[in-house]
């Protein structure tokens, strides 16, 4: 018998934007495997090649995290159960609460991301990559919720005015200058 956490890792990297889920997932744990206060004084961007982009508040904290970086590769990667971080690069700048990607408005709660439609095919997209989990009930539900919930919030950052990737229409992250996401210019 498969163990659950098998058959997951296996459906996740069945699905288009494996790795993007991934880096997602990384970019998530940040706050509660950094702290309060750290959190507080970073902002993490983006996800590339297996390397973590975080912007801190100066050359101090820069300095100070940089220390702690293979402790917080180890909690990273152990928090989002994946293998994919290597390493972390801290940039001194000023955390951006006006970017598409994180945002929290009145025009958010106007146009909240969880009313976003899903259209047929990828709804079809969805339930066939999902379809080895038909032995396992329980985690199907789950599984379908999450990854059409990502599916809303890319379908709303993109309508808040963030840029598609040329290749995969996935959301660019503010401050590059390349019309391409992470994943695909590497």
């Amino acid at each position: 018998m498969k163990r659950v956490s098998e058959i997951l890792e296996k459906t996740i990297k069945k699905m288009p934007n494996s790795l993007k889920i991934r880096g997602q997932l990384i970019i998530d744990a940040w706050p509660d495997v950094a702290g309060e206060l750290i959190a507080a004084k970073t902002e993490p961007l983006f996800v590339e090649m297996g390397t973590l982009y975080v912007r801190v508040q100066d050359s101090v904290w820069a300095q100070h995290l940089s220390l702690q970086k293979i402790s917080f590769i180890n909690k990273l990667n152990r928090k989002a159960r994946t293998k994919i971080l290597k390493d972390i690069r801290f940039q001194v700048g000023v955390r951006s609460n006006k970017s598409c990607l994180n945002q929290h408005t009145e025009k958010e709660e106007e146009n909240n991301w969880r009313d976003m439609e899903i259209e047929g095919n990828e709804l079809t997209a969805i339930k066939s990559a999902l379809c080895e989990l038909d032995n396992w009930p329980e985690l199907r539900g789950p599984m379908e919720k999450l990854i059409m919930s990502q599916k809303k919030w890319i379908r709303w950052q993109l309508k808040q005015g963030c840029d598609a990737c040329l290749n995969c229409g996935m959301p660019v992250y503010p401050g590059h200058a390349s019309k391409l996401c992470s994943c695909c210019r590497s």
